[in-house]
């Protein structure tokens, strides 16, 4: 059974495993900047696991932009678990906490070519507001 959780520390390794994964099967390349990983909990107002069976099989996370906006960051899923409605929980998850924390605004930006990212957050009513070279950069009024 999948739980979504807040991250603890003990999670750090299948956390940069998982993100390793995931932008070497997207993207065909090793991660460059994954140095926030090494404290979340410094580096991000929020940070949530979805966990199946004791492995950490999806992630999302929050970080402070301004008074007015969060950024989300790095909802990541692993392969074996996509289109079975994860991301949807993750981010409705995430979406939640920015409210509580009275955020108005969520940015995020993402590679043009990673269509299932883009659907997903399109279908949540996240708006293109900037494109620039291979990113596609979004925002929802929370």
């Amino acid at each position: 059974m999948i739980k979504i959780r807040k991250y603890k520390e003990e999670d750090n390794k299948q956390v940069k495993r998982l993100v390793t994964e995931v932008i070497m099967e997207l993207y065909h390349q090793k991660p460059k900047h994954i140095q926030d990983l090494n404290n979340i909990k410094k580096n991000y107002i929020s940070y949530i696991v979805a966990e199946n069976n004791k492995k950490i099989i999806g992630i999302v996370s929050l970080q402070k932009k301004d008074n007015k906006t969060a950024k989300l960051r790095r909802l990541y899923i692993n392969k074996k678990f996509r289109r079975k409605g994860l991301g949807q929980k993750l981010l409705k998850e995430i979406e939640s906490i920015a409210k509580k924390l009275k955020f108005k605004y969520i940015v995020l930006n993402t590679k043009h070519k990673n269509e299932i990212a883009l659907n997903l957050y399109q279908k949540n009513n996240y708006k293109d507001y900037k494109k620039i070279k291979s990113r596609v950069y979004l925002k929802k009024d929370i």
